[in-house]
């Protein structure tokens, strides 16, 4: 858990007391393979069945989702199938493939939407970016609500496996409130919890409520649980602002 708040302090945050919560991971121009997407693909995979326990993967289909194993050799070829196309139905590998997966476990559900392996450089956003929708764990059949642990692996499970140059966790309510933001080019994503890479600076100095730990080849950062929505997003944007962390690296695209 290197890295990682002390989440035993609060197992039960308020903005955590959701069915759901959301994270986000952004970087910008890095090709990878069909091949390297599906191996980080399936080592996210993994982690999350730590989290979920038993129950099946589904890959999300034109005619539908349709089950998969990941470990049965197949994840490659959803991959594969996944390319980006143009209009024309061109595949165009170096901008990338786009894939989703799901599960509903006992232990909680994982939504996994990966757009990821391209090279070229991204307009409105960075071109490359994971998504999950963390769903809470079942006791007897009914949702419970998440905890600050389940989250946290969660969290520095995507992190660990795209190595991206930002991440954001937050609720539905942060989410919102950091879209209507103007974004600049291609800013640190905030929320109620936030990693921000080494390649894009080293926080000195935080906000009111904004507490940071250093870990896996970043900082993760952390807005107090006192803070709603609306502070944690603002908190957190100044903190980036004020430690001259005002962008991703990307590469200038070419109108």
């Amino acid at each position: 858990m290197s890295g990682l708040v002390n989440v035993g302090e609060i197992p039960y945050p308020n903005w955590l007391r959701r069915e759901t919560v959301l994270g986000t991971a952004e970087w910008d121009c890095r090709g990878e393979s069909a091949l390297d997407v599906s191996i980080r693909l399936l080592d996210h995979l993994r982690r999350a069945d730590e989290l979920l326990g038993v129950g099946p993967w589904t890959v999300n289909a034109p005619h539908g989702n349709l089950p998969v194993d990941p470990e049965g050799g197949e994840l490659l070829t959803h991959v594969e199938r996944a390319v980006f196309r143009d209009d024309d139905g061109v595949d165009h590998p170096s901008a990338g493939y786009s894939i989703q997966l799901s599960k509903d476990g006992e232990g909680g559900f994982h939504s996994i939407l990966a757009s990821v392996g391209s090279s070229e450089p991204g307009r409105v956003l960075p071109s490359n970016y994971v998504t999950f929708t963390l769903g809470a764990p079942r006791r007897d059949g009914r949702r419970v609500a998440i905890n600050s642990e389940y989250a946290a692996m969660a969290f520095s499970a995507m992190i660990r496996v795209w190595a991206p140059d930002s991440a954001a966790l937050r609720n539905k309510e942060a989410l919102a409130i950091a879209n209507r933001e103007e974004r600049g080019d291609f800013p640190p994503l905030v929320g109620q919890w936030a990693w921000v890479s080494e390649r894009v600076g080293v926080i000195a100095s935080t906000d009111v409520g904004i507490s940071t730990v250093r870990g896996d080849g970043g900082t993760y950062v952390y807005a107090d649980d006192e803070l709603d929505a609306a502070a944690a997003v603002r908190n957190m944007r100044t903190t980036f602002e004020t430690n001259s962390m005002l962008e991703l690296p990307f590469k200038a695209p070419m109108w």
